[in-house]
């Protein structure tokens, strides 16, 4: 017997709010790659530039200050993120919310607003770049459909999780090790000229601008891992879930979408396969052993 996850996930409605989501998330993670380009590549570029103009006074001052100028640049880039961000998780709530047929709870997700005209801009965006509905149908796994609603509910919120916490403790350690590598590269580049002790300091001026960017990416991502380990802990509770534990486990969702840092979609795909897959075989075991319990 059918829960209607399956038919309501992929209504024309459903398709049209998580377009405009992968639209939002997608401006996004753009905007994102602007700011690594201004935290991370001008300046490792400008420490580059000034072995060819070190005895240039004046461009050799304008080198040093374009890294802390574009630091500036990527802070407020940061804010039309949070943003982009916070839309794109309150319309996928909003999805949620609908096809789990879960009760709209103010007090936990706060006000439901009527963001119809975003929707409309955003989703037509999406859907004339990417010509067809295709990679939005069946947004959760087929197999959902099978259960009863409260078990297909908390088979679709660990869908989302399943993947996420491996992801991001990757994407922090690579960061970690770029950072440090891009940061010894510059300083080498000051050794290799033979520069003074007093002369080095000054290409803190380029590594400021990674440093920051690092502690953002450490901070945030070390947050979001520990916000899913709390989600994954409520989830592994073996006991049957009520309306409001899945509420409850929904608002911790849509806490995490909000605030989560964006992975790149290269990151991303290099283990999308692979996560699917795992999440796909897991839903497969959970549907097993329900129809084991069942008979």
């Amino acid at each position: 017997m059918s829960n209607g996850i399956q038919r309501r996930q992929n209504e024309e409605n459903s398709i049209v709010m998580l377009a405009a989501q992968r639209q939002l998330y997608s401006e996004a993670k753009n905007t994102e790659t602007i700011v690594a380009f201004f935290s991370l590549f001008l300046p490792f570029l400008c420490a580059c530039i000034q072995i060819v103009v070190k005895d240039n006074t004046v461009l050799n001052t304008v080198v040093y200050i374009i890294p802390i100028i574009s630091m500036v640049i990527s802070i407020f880039l940061e804010k039309y993120i949070e943003k982009e961000k916070e839309t794109a998780a309150f319309i996928q709530q909003q999805v949620d919310t609908y096809v789990y047929q879960m009760p709209w709870d103010k007090r936990l997700f706060g006000d439901n607003k009527n963001i119809n005209s975003t929707i409309a801009e955003k989703s037509n965006k999406y859907l004339r770049k990417e010509g067809n509905e295709d990679k939005l149908h069946n947004w959760y796994t087929p197999k959902v459909d099978t259960f009863p609603i409260k078990k297909g509910i908390l088979e679709c919120q660990k869908e989302n999780f399943s993947w996420d916490i491996g992801l991001r403790k990757r994407y922090r350690a690579i960061s970690i090790a770029f950072i440090i590598m891009l940061s010894v590269i510059i300083f080498g580049i000051g050794i290799v000229q033979d520069e003074k002790p007093s002369v080095l300091v000054y290409r803190m001026a380029f590594v400021f601008p990674l440093i920051q960017w690092l502690s953002e990416i450490v901070k945030s991502l070390s947050a979001d891992i520990r916000r899913l380990e709390k989600v994954n802990d409520l989830m592994s509770i073996s006991e049957e879930k009520t309306i409001e534990d899945l509420q409850d486990i929904q608002k911790d969702i849509f806490e995490h979408r909000k605030s989560c840092r964006s992975i790149p979609n290269f990151f991303y795909r290099i283990y999308k396969k692979r996560d699917e897959n795992n999440a796909s075989r897991t839903i497969e075991i959970e549907a097993n052993s329900c129809r084991d319990s069942s008979n």
